[in-house]
C-alpha cells in the first residue's frame, strides 16, 4: 500500500503552467531534502523525472516512485531501466563509473532542466538517438541557450548537475541544495 498524494507529475504540471523562476527552485529544494534523507539511509533514487515527482494543489512536491532505487552498498555499476533523456551516463555505461549519490545529482539537474525548458537535457528522433546523445562527449544545450530570460546562477548549476562526469558534477545532493537556496535568496530579492 502505498499513501494516495493528490496532485499532478511535474511533466503535467508543466504542459498545463509556465512555473516562475521561484517555483522551480522551490521544487528543487523540496525533492533535493527528499533525497538527502534517501541517501542518508543508504539509497539512490535513479530515476528521476518529472513523472516521478508529484505537485500537490498546495504547492508542496513529494518524490514517488522508487522502483529502480539502490542501495548505495549495492556493487551493480549501471541500471539499464530509466527514461531517456533523463538517465546519467554512468546508469548506461560503466566507462563512466558507478551509479552513485552524484547519480540523483545528474537527475535533479534533468527535472530542474526539464521545468525551465519544457523539454529532457537529452533528445532524439528515438531511444537509440537519445541515449546516444546521453553517452555522447556533447553537453545538453545550456538552458541558457533554450529560455531566453533565465537566472544565470540557475543555468550554471543545472548545467554542473548534468555534467556528463560524475566529478564535475556538485559533490553531493547537500551542495545542491545548498546552491538553489543561495539562488532562492538572490531571487526572492527580485519579486
Amino acid at each position: 500500500m502505498m499513501e494516495y498524494v493528490e496532485g499532478e507529475n511535474l511533466d503535467s504540471w508543466r504542459r498545463s503552467t509556465l512555473p516562475t523562476a521561484v517555483e522551480v527552485v522551490h521544487c528543487g529544494v523540496s525533492v533535493c531534502d527528499a533525497l538527502s534523507s534517501a541517501h542518508l539511509a543508504g539509497v539512490i533514487h535513479a530515476d528521476l523525472t518529472p513523472g516521478n515527482i508529484l505537485r500537490r494543489p498546495d504547492g508542496t512536491f513529494v518524490l514517488t516512485d522508487f522502483g529502480f532505487s539502490r542501495l548505495l552498498s549495492d556493487s551493480t555499476k549501471t541500471i539499464s531501466a530509466g527514461t531517456p533523456g533523463f538517465l546519467a551516463p554512468e546508469q548506461l555505461s560503466d566507462v563512466f563509473g558507478t551509479v552513485s549519490q552524484g547519480t540523483d545529482v545528474f537527475g535533479i539537474g534533468g527535472v530542474l532542466y526539464f521545468l525551465l525548458t519544457g523539454q529532457p537535457p537529452f533528445t532524439g528522433n528515438d531511444v537509440a538517438e537519445i541515449l546516444a546523445s546521453t553517452l555522447s562527449s556533447c553537453p545538453a544545450p545550456r538552458v541558457s541557450d533554450l529560455v531566453s530570460i533565465v537566472d544565470l546562477a540557475l543555468d550554471q548549476l543545472v548545467a554542473d548537475c548534468l555534467s556528463k562526469e560524475s566529478s564535475e558534477r556538485p559533490d553531493s545532493i547537500a551542495d545542491v541544495t545548498e546552491k538553489l537556496s543561495v539562488i532562492r535568496h538572490g531571487l526572492a530579492g527580485h519579486e
